[in-house]
Order: structure tokens, then C-alpha cells, then sequence
């Protein structure tokens, strides 16, 4: 587990990623993405690496959402990425 300001992120763990530059305190949890930790690199606190999987909702599949698929479920997905 790596610790980031006040964050602590380990690997597996599922985290929110912001798109937005919004300043509001409250979030939306809905609107932001989601991703899988796969690994956490940091040369200092402040420059932490992040390499994830992303989460898809049904929703965001070209099958679209299904009966079968839970109320909150999410789908992950094969793209990777590093994220700062």
C-alpha cells in the first residue's frame, strides 16, 4: 500500500478517477470513472504512477446492459493505462 498526501492506494483495490476539473467537494460517483489498481510506482509523494485496468458499466458495453447484470455492477475490461 502506497500513500499519497492523505490517499492510500493499493494494489486490487477499485478507485474513482476524476475527468473534470471540477472544484466541488461533494462527487458524483456516478460520473466518474472507474478503474482496478494493478500496480502503484512512486519515485517521491509527489510523483506516484498509478498502471490500472478500467471498469465499464453495462451501459457502456456495445451489448448494452442486460437482465442479467447487477444494479451496480461493473465490467472490466482488457485497456490498461498509467495514470499520474
Amino acid at each position: 500500500m502506497d500513500t499519497v498526501g492523505a490517499e492510500s492506494i493499493a494494489t486490487g483495490e477499485c478507485i474513482l478517477v476524476k475527468h473534470d476539473d471540477t472544484l466541488d467537494p461533494k462527487i458524483d460517483t456516478a460520473s466518474q470513472w472507474k478503474a482496478k489498481v494493478l500496480e502503484v510506482r512512486a519515485l517521491d509523494p509527489e510523483h506516484v504512477y498509478i498502471r490500472l485496468s478500467w471498469l465499464n458499466r453495462p451501459e457502456d458495453l456495445d451489448s448494452g446492459r442486460k437482465d442479467y447484470h447487477g444494479k451496480n455492477e461493473l465490467v472490466p475490461t482488457n485497456q490498461m493505462d498509467i495514470i499520474d
